[in-house]
């Protein structure tokens, strides 16, 4: 990963941590091993011809000559967005540490209980606040289709559960935060993604046309939500203006005007020929509506919706009305 406070500065894991001040011509470590570095996962690599009963063993599930069950590796690892040189690590056997004096010394900070060969998939550290940050692990190479996502805000001294509202059995691969709405989060697990506007507190699937399929990483990128997926593509959520905005008083209220995110200006009918050789027919994804969307909720339905837009001067640009009116103005809809 890059560092959020210096592009030039890498981190790559491997059981320590390693860091490049330079672009990565160069590298030193900077911890320990972080990881449980078990023995029985450490063996040497069993062969095609040895004997899975006698010979050499690897894994803690089954013996597999691809290196799928190799363990001891930092799988997850993170620098706060707010606090340089706070940096997070977790292996892929149940161990997580911190560093709060950018490598010097690290703190275990596994949280209590914690399974072990639990793998933490995701550190997410937030942006509001440099003691808290959230996890996501999973087991279920040990047949454990439990989720697990937790959250400290003592800088892993303590950690709580926060899987209240997700399926006992729907495995958790990804946790991320939202860096405008603080408790805000996004979760990904097997089945597809859940929302939280309580940190964590308690959890609601977001489905809407979203498939059941499992999510493996997500990226907040200013207003937008990029969704990586195992088997059905990259998903984008590209308004979270109106997530960000969503408190009880807008749907009890007879209606409620969402303020738009900023809209980005392009020349359309420029476009360039795809060729045959590029991308298959249904490969190419849909970007989203041109010009500025606004978002509105109505606590009745059926009620008559007039909306006018207006410059800085407050001349009236443009009118659209839900009933069909020619002298409506601009357009309408």
């Amino acid at each position: 990963m890059i560092s959020p406070h210096d592009p030039e500065e890498l981190y790559v894991t491997s059981q320590v941590v390693h860091r490049s001040r330079d672009r990565g011509d160069s590298w030193e470590v900077v911890s320990p091993d972080l990881t449980r570095a078990d023995p029985a996962t450490l063996e040497t690599t069993p062969g095609i011809a040895d004997n899975p009963d006698t010979g050499p063993y690897w894994g803690p599930i089954k013996r597999d000559n691809t290196g799928i069950e190799w363990y001891a590796t930092i799988f997850a690892f993170a620098e706060s967005p707010i606090d340089e040189g706070l940096l997070w690590a977790g292996s892929d056997d149940g161990m997580v540490h911190v560093s709060r004096d950018d490598g010097e010394s690290w703190t275990d900070v596994t949280p209590g209980g914690f399974p072990e060969f639990t793998l933490v998939s995701i550190i997410e550290p937030s942006s509001h606040d440099p003691g808290t940050a959230y996890l996501a692990a999973n087991r279920y190479k040990l047949d454990d289709l439990t989720p697990y996502l937790f959250k400290t805000t003592d800088y892993g001294e303590n950690w709580t559960l926060i899987t209240e509202g997700i399926g006992e059995d729907d495995f958790t691969r990804v946790i991320r935060h939202d860096p405008v709405r603080p408790g805000l989060l996004y979760a990904g697990t097997e089945t597809g993604l859940y929302l939280s506007y309580d940190d964590g507190l308690s959890w609601r699937r977001w489905q809407a046309n979203f498939p059941v399929v499992p999510v493996r990483d997500m990226v907040v990128k200013d207003d937008d939500l990029v969704i990586g997926t195992h088997g059905r593509s990259f998903w984008v959520f590209d308004d979270l203006a109106v997530l960000r905005q969503a408190e009880e008083s807008a749907f009890t209220a007879p209606a409620h005007l969402f303020e738009p995110e900023d809209p980005v200006r392009f020349r359309e009918g420029v476009v360039r020929p795809v060729l045959s050789n590029q991308s298959p027919p249904g490969a190419q994804g849909k970007n989203p509506p041109a010009g500025a969307v606004v978002w509105y909720h109505l606590r009745e339905p059926g009620q008559t919706v007039m909306l006018t837009f207006r410059d800085d001067s407050g001349a009236e640009v443009a009118t659209f009305s839900s009933v069909e009116d020619p002298d409506a103005g601009a357009g309408s809809d």
